[in-house]
């Protein structure tokens, strides 16, 4: 009929094996709409991801959208790109690295389109190193995130930001009932990383320690 919309959800999964040893899955999800209050593009990729894992999760790796956490006050974020992790055993339990870099978009269609409002793109990236202990009742992690800004080619505004933070954390369970949580971390920051800006790097700190 006259005026009518037309919108549409296409999503594809899979899921196999690329080896005995590698575990596959694949996702990709996507969006066709002529009406503009849905989406101001007509064709939109929502979310695609590749992720491989040994099967016995020695190792693993994940290209396009995922969610990454290293602790409070270090990492929590949902980006696009690239992270990946290894698990080896040692004389204590097992020591884990965790490594990624992306992205903070919100929509892969603004990967290759330049926004009119945008300022910058922010880039994110970083590793942590676990240690679990063979009795479950330890793990300790060191982290590193750095946060830098990309200024749009368009864009005459804003100021570009960087921001590195180191941090520690441990949780700890005594007699199956008392768990401990605490983290030390450091940030150094720059407001501005314009060539000709003349902003120092500020340096805070935080902790913290609970129970439950």
């Amino acid at each position: 009929p006259p005026g009518a919309n037309m919108g549409q959800e296409i999503d594809v999964q899979a899921t196999g094996r690329l080896s005995d040893e590698i575990n596959l899955e694949a996702f990709v999800s996507g969006r066709v709409t002529d009406d503009e209050f849905i989406d101001r593009e007509q064709r939109s990729l929502e979310s695609l991801y590749l992720n491989l894992e040994q099967r016995d999760k020695v190792y693993g790796l994940n290209l396009g959208d995922f969610y990454i956490y290293f602790s409070d006050y270090s990492l929590s974020q949902s980006l696009k790109g690239l992270k990946g992790y290894y698990r080896v055993d040692n004389s204590y339990g097992d020591v884990s690295l965790y490594v990624f870099s992306g992205t903070n978009k919100h929509r892969w269609n603004d990967l290759w389109r330049e926004l009119d409002n945008e300022t910058y793109t922010r880039y994110i990236s970083g590793a942590r190193i676990e240690q679990e202990f063979k009795n479950k009742t330890l793990k300790l992690g060191l982290n590193f995130v750095d946060t830098h800004d990309q200024r749009g080619s368009t864009s005459t505004t804003g100021n570009p930001l960087r921001n590195e933070i180191i941090s520690s954390d441990m949780n700890l369970k005594l007699l199956d009932r008392l768990f401990i949580r605490s983290e030390i971390a450091t940030a150094f920051t720059d407001t501005n990383t314009s060539p000709n800006s003349s902003v120092k790097t500020k340096n805070d700190s935080a902790y913290k320690l609970n129970t439950d």
